[in-house]
């Protein structure tokens, strides 16, 4: 019974993604499969729709140079994410705003298709690029970056009752993985256990985390890769439901992206960064969104 419910809800979470309801993480919230501290409000896929045009057509209707224009992925809980009511909250939020503070701009936070975020930074629609946007050798030529702001080590999430207890155990195995997340599958790609085996199967193409989540808790997968700061934000919510492995793929330095010729922002930003680091907004951020490190 216990799996035959626990599968039950996989398949209404990821049939309500499928219909353009609530994000994972909301509905999760709502149904306390990750037993969430945060209120989140009844709202209509309309109603948040419409929340979102607003956003952006505000943006549209002001002065660029007033404004700093952020494009994220709005289902990457705890750094970005969009609840009930339309309203974007997270980590990268709270940060931001005291850096287009700092810049003497308005904060604007444009989701976007993460899958097309670079399309997004070289059409001119939005200034940078946050919310796990990843410094990478492979950017540097086209990109100009900023220096990071937060440090991310790639974990494995399996579910609670999940026969894997360590990262070895990961050979011949079925992993989720986000859509468009290279470096998830880089580290796939080189893994190799004691034994010599590799992952059986990578499934990339989950529209988000809590839909690769999703997935995982309906059986489709073995486990998930992911950001320690995502694992951490849903397992402290929902210790009976999901488990981080011990141990990392890699570490990985998030950072702002700009165009390539926009190095005057670039620099502002460092400076900006540097500060924030520094401050009670940064510590206060850090311990409410994550809690302590496990």
């Amino acid at each position: 019974m216990k799996n035959l419910m626990k599968y039950l809800v996989g398949v209404i979470i990821v049939a309500v993604l499928a219909a353009g309801g609530y994000f994972a993480y909301d509905y999760m919230q709502k149904n306390q499969l990750l037993g969430g501290d945060e209120q989140v409000q009844q709202g209509s896929t309309s109603q948040h729709a419409r929340s979102i045009e607003q956003l952006i057509s505000n943006s549209e209707n002001k002065n660029r140079d007033q404004t700093l224009v952020v494009g994220v992925d709005a289902h990457f809980p705890p750094m970005v994410f969009t609840r009930g009511d339309g309203s974007i909250v997270g980590f990268d939020v709270d940060i931001l705003k005291d850096i287009a503070k700092s810049l003497g701009k308005e904060l604007v936070i444009r989701p976007i298709d993460w899958s097309k975020k670079l399309q997004e930074l070289d059409s001119g629609r939005v200034d940078l690029l946050s919310s796990g946007f990843v410094r990478a050798k492979s950017r540097e030529k086209n990109y100009a970056m900023s220096n990071p702001y937060f440090v991310n080590r790639i974990v494995t999430m399996v579910p609670q009752d999940s026969p894997i207890v360590e990262m070895d155990e990961l050979g011949n195995k079925v992993i989720g993985a986000q859509k468009g997340v290279v470096y998830y599958l880089d580290a796939l790609k080189d893994f190799t256990n004691s034994k010599g085996q590799g992952v059986a199967e990578v499934k990339a193409d989950y529209s988000d985390v809590g839909a690769a989540l999703s997935g995982m808790l309906q059986g489709d997968t073995d486990a998930v890769i992911l950001e320690s700061s995502i694992a951490r934000y849903y397992s402290r919510r929902s210790p009976d439901t999901f488990r981080i492995l011990d141990g990392e793929f890699a570490t990985v330095d998030l950072v702002y992206g700009a165009q390539r010729e926009n190095v005057q922002l670039i620099n502002k930003l460092n400076q900006a960064i540097s500060k924030v680091i520094e401050s009670e907004t940064f510590k206060t951020a850090n311990a409410e969104w994550f809690g302590a490190e496990e």
